[in-house]
């Protein structure tokens, strides 16, 4: 019995979809692998500016009142502890989170921050730039590669963006041809087509 030209040609894409799939994995894992690092690096680089933003600001006098009251407080407190060769680190811990939260209450509000503008400056471009790569994170899980069964073969399908804007290419696959067109208007309520 001899093969359909069409099938043989189904059969070995779907072998060569298979092995792609299969072969796709380790990539995966390197470049997820590399977001995490690039993630760790880039919340370190925030913490260090927001801290060095805290610690500014509390030298120059800029805070709530409160927050500035109870780190002078931790100061006095780590000053005696030292004196007496007491233990330090939980002392140091708190008044580190004080100052971020210093900072954090100053980046909140958008304004500018006399006598602490380059520290203000560095703390939002880091913040920005962790944002970005966790909203770059969030697009690509989400048009990310799923396997899907499909008479027994492993089938690579591409989901869907979940907005979708004026001048975005969007593809389809109907059974004849490839389709790609750019959006032209947003549809966001029942229509009804004519036949």
């Amino acid at each position: 019995m001899a093969l359909h030209p069409v099938g043989f040609f189904a059969f070995w894409e779907m072998i060569l979809l298979t092995a792609m799939a299969t072969l796709t994995k380790p990539f995966q894992v390197v470049k997820h692998g590399m977001s995490l690092w690039r993630k760790r690096r880039l919340s370190g680089a925030f913490v260090e500016a927001q801290a060095a933003l805290g610690e500014r600001m509390y030298a120059a006098g800029i805070d709530d009142g409160e927050l500035g009251a109870r780190i002078s407080a931790l100061d006095e407190q780590l000053y005696w502890a030292e004196s007496v060769g007491g233990s330090i680190k939980p002392l140091k811990a708190a008044r580190h989170q004080l100052v971020l939260q210093l900072a954090a209450a100053a980046l909140e509000d958008d304004g500018p921050l006399p006598g602490a503008d380059a520290e203000y400056r560095r703390a939002s471009e880091a913040q920005a730039a962790l944002d970005r790569h966790e909203k770059g994170v969030d697009a690509r899980r989400t048009a990310r590669f799923v396997a899907e069964e499909v008479g027994g073969f492993c089938q690579e399908v591409r989901l869907m963006a979940t907005d979708f804007k004026r001048a975005n290419h969007v593809e389809w696959n109907p059974e004849t041809e490839p389709v790609r067109v750019a959006v032209k208007e947003k549809v966001t309520s029942e229509i009804t087509f004519k036949s």
